[in-house]
């Protein structure tokens, strides 16, 4: 499994980041790039793989998710990073 880590809210970047996606692959989306919740457009591209948003930077701009199971926390995102084959990190 590889972990992909994005945290900017770049629409290209995380198009990109999707076609390189395995069905095992899962995408963490953490500081600006949790914004992209907010954007129906993305929520279908989003659909198509395993992802999740760091909840504390959900709440640190005011958002939420209606889905809880799609919110990690820290200790979640450490645990994916040591059960990971390997971690790459989208800006």
């Amino acid at each position: 499994m590889i972990l992909y880590t994005l945290n900017q809210p770049n629409l290209n970047t995380l198009k990109r980041c999707i076609e390189l996606m395995r069905k095992n692959d899962t995408l963490l989306l953490v500081a600006d790039a949790v914004t992209l919740s907010l954007q129906p457009n993305v929520q279908v591209l989003l659909q198509a793989v395993q992802h999740a948003y760091l909840k504390d930077d959900l709440l640190a701009r005011g958002l939420t998710h209606p889905e809880a199971e799609r919110q990690c926390t820290y200790e979640q995102w450490v645990q994916w990073t040591i059960e990971a084959d390997q971690t790459f990190r989208w800006r």
